[in-house]
């Protein structure tokens, strides 16, 4: 049982190409739906041998796949596909076809032990596709309201506006069925209403954290923060220094931080003096805007971990 076999998957729409150096018996195209992964999973676990599934994120093409897995009870990590191409490029991989690309992903999970650095979390489905509809939403009604205000024509400003309401309706359907989900789930309602306990830090804020950053309350303040992409890295080569900068990370989730951030310097008193103690020092604003949102972070990380309220001395 110390043997660990990977399994790299190449995803596809319509297939996906499977390597394992020790499974061979599954190196093989498979068609990307529910069946053919039931099989290849079920016939993976009949030996006994630890397994992990490795794929790149392909846009919503991995998802059967990943859901399964979670089903299964099987490790699966879905890794960035950029990085995938650098460390491609590093073991001199110049071709690219979906046979190589599975084998690639393969050897990056050995590399780098996926598996031994591999945390289990809980996965909500649910809350995770009811969020993603409503980020898409938000988005169109945004795009609705920017298209009103450049048009003068008065039958495609009334078309707009009932497409704004339309909308706007959809979005409050949406966030109802999103409660409903974390009024159904203990753990997540317990999470929800200390992440709100929090200064700044509303229903849209919360909900955010619990379905794009699932690990919350499961590593370190400095591992959640550079998750999010909020710790600072140097740049420096010689005598060229570059300061600190943040870089990678989820990137929506850090566009709704920015603005709990902005509530919380208005809200809470604790970080309001943080924020105008480093603005006084000369820190720009986005630097000290940064600071709050990981020192926000650093508090959702703390109330999910101890299992608590927010203890507020305003």
């Amino acid at each position: 049982m110390d043997t660990i076999a990977y399994i790299g998957v190449d995803v596809g729409k319509a297939e996906l190409v499977v390597y394992s150096e020790q499974l061979t018996m599954l190196n093989r195209t498979y068609k990307n739906c529910d069946d053919d992964i039931r099989q290849m999973l079920e016939t993976a676990q009949n030996y006994s041998i630890r397994i992990m599934v490795i794929c790149e994120g392909t846009g919503g093409y991995e998802e059967k796949l990943r859901l399964l897995c979670y089903f299964y009870k099987i490790p699966c990590q879905v890794v960035n596909g950029a990085r995938m191409r650098q460390f491609a490029s590093s073991c001199g991989q110049m071709a690219k076809t979906d046979k190589l690309d599975s084998k690639i992903i393969h050897e990056y999970g050995k590399v780098f032990q996926l598996y031994e650095n591999y945390r289990e979390l809980s996965l909500n489905p649910d809350l995770e596709h009811l969020y993603q509809r409503y980020q898409q939403l938000v988005k169109l009604r945004a795009m609705e309201k920017n298209h009103y205000e450049n048009l003068h024509d008065s039958i495609i400003q009334n078309s707009i506006l009932e497409h704004i309401d339309d909308l706007s309706q959809q979005i409050k359907q949406c966030l109802v069925a999103i409660k409903g989900v974390i009024a159904s789930d203990s753990v997540l309602q317990h999470n929800y209403d200390y992440l709100c306990s929090i200064h700044g830090v509303g229903e849209i804020s919360a909900i955010a954290v619990l379905s794009d950053l699932p690990e919350i309350g499961q590593l370190s303040n400095k591992k959640i923060s550079a998750m999010v992409g909020l710790a600072p890295y140097e740049k420096e080569s010689g005598q060229k220094t570059n300061g600190k900068h943040i870089r990678g990370g989820r990137f929506l989730l850090r566009k709704v931080l920015y603005m709990a951030a902005l509530a919380s310097i208005r809200l809470d008193d604790e970080m309001k003096t943080f924020y105008h103690r480093l603005r006084a020092k000369g820190k720009p604003f986005k630097v000290a805007i940064v600071a709050c949102m990981r020192k926000l972070v650093i508090a959702m990380n703390t109330v999910v971990k101890e299992q608590r309220l927010w203890l507020n001395q305003t």
